[in-house]
């Protein structure tokens, strides 16, 4: 299949066909087989009536992906296939859910949030243990680097 969902024998019929039109010559009958047909509105919305099965939401979105990706990959290959999934899902600027804004940055930093509760663990701990040793014990520690007030 190609990108207008048309078989092989259906892109020689319409040469043939059209090279009879410029030539006043009668044309041959073009029987379409197409698997069904796809609508979406938006990212949200889809419709879809694939095979006799009729899908909305979620599931009709899918099977036009999917589709999109089995067109992009007969027409130029993987590349086109990673870039399509990657503008599609991780490099959109529409409102997302704050969980996919956030695993979906191009440079991740799922990690960050990791770091943050591990370093300011690691800070409580510290600061503890200072308490625990008498650190405030003597009134000119509170300040680093400034003389005692009095």
């Amino acid at each position: 299949m190609n990108s207008l969902g048309l078989k092989t024998a259906s892109r020689g019929r319409i040469v043939v066909n059209e090279y009879a039109e410029i030539n006043n010559k009668p044309k041959k009958p073009l029987k379409l087989r197409l698997h069904g047909n796809m609508v979406s509105i938006g990212e949200k919305y889809c419709v879809a009536d694939v095979m006799g099965f009729k899908l909305t939401g979620f599931l009709a979105s899918a099977i036009k992906h999917l589709a999109d990706m089995h067109y992009l990959f007969g027409i130029s290959g993987i590349g086109f296939v990673v870039d399509y999934i990657g503008n599609q899902f991780f490099r959109k600027t529409r409102k997302k859910s704050a969980l996919i804004k956030h695993a979906s940055v191009r440079t991740s930093t799922a990690w960050l949030a990791f770091l943050r509760v591990y370093l300011g663990y690691k800070w409580l701990m510290s600061g503890i243990e200072k308490v625990n040793t008498g650190w405030l014990a003597s009134g000119n520690k509170l300040v680093a680097g400034l003389p005692p007030l009095l």
